[in-house]
């Protein structure tokens, strides 16, 4: 287990330990422009497992996704051309959008042929690919902001610790575009979604 204090993940020295760590199966912290989160590969079911025990999830709540661009929507979701045009109106707000999954992602990622995504670029997933993005908390406990909190509840069942300073503490807004509606309110409000959609 390491903590890094980088000021990007571009360019950080430990970019291809943090690969190999996560490809073995291991789970990294990392910074998203919201909260910190678990991230753990989405192509290693031992990760996947892994961050399932440690999270504490129930198995009906899947793991939402990073991924480090609006270009790398491919790699785990087959967006319909109405759901592309909702994510390039709302998109760079920090927002997870459920949309519709690729058939062959992990079970943990997935729930009724939908996925949850966040895009973040030039973060963390732009860098390693497409990694979970779980809030880095045990699951229904308190919102952690900083890397020292995070490392007390985690310890040594996490690779990497990415220490980018402290976080705010309101999630992303999570909006199931195939449903057209507001799954978890979030730092996005009500307004602000209206406001782009309809603009």
């Amino acid at each position: 287990m390491r903590i890094i204090c980088p000021h990007s993940c571009s360019r950080c020295p430990h970019v291809k330990d943090m690969k190999a760590a996560l490809e073995a199966g291991g789970i990294i912290v990392y910074r998203t422009d919201t909260l910190y989160a678990l991230g753990a590969s989405i192509y290693s079911e031992e990760g996947l497992e892994r961050l399932h025990a440690l999270k504490g999830r129930p198995d009906s709540l899947p793991f939402s996704v990073a991924v480090g661009s609006v270009e790398d929507l491919p790699l785990v979701a087959r967006p319909t051309e109405y759901e592309m045009d909702v994510i390039l109106r709302l998109h760079p707000l920090p927002m997870t959008f459920v949309v519709t999954a690729r058939d062959d992602l992990h079970s943990y990622l997935v729930r009724d042929g939908k996925v949850g995504v966040r895009i973040l670029d030039n973060l963390c997933p732009a860098v390693l690919g497409p990694l979970t993005a779980t809030s880095a908390n045990i699951h229904g406990g308190e919102t952690l902001t900083c890397i020292k909190e995070i490392k007390g509840i985690f310890g040594e069942g996490v690779s990497y610790y990415i220490d980018s300073g402290v976080s705010g503490d309101t999630p992303s807004t999570v909006y199931d575009i195939t449903g057209k509606r507001i799954i978890r309110p979030g730092i996005v409000s009500e307004k602000v979604l209206e406001e782009r959609l309809n603009g």
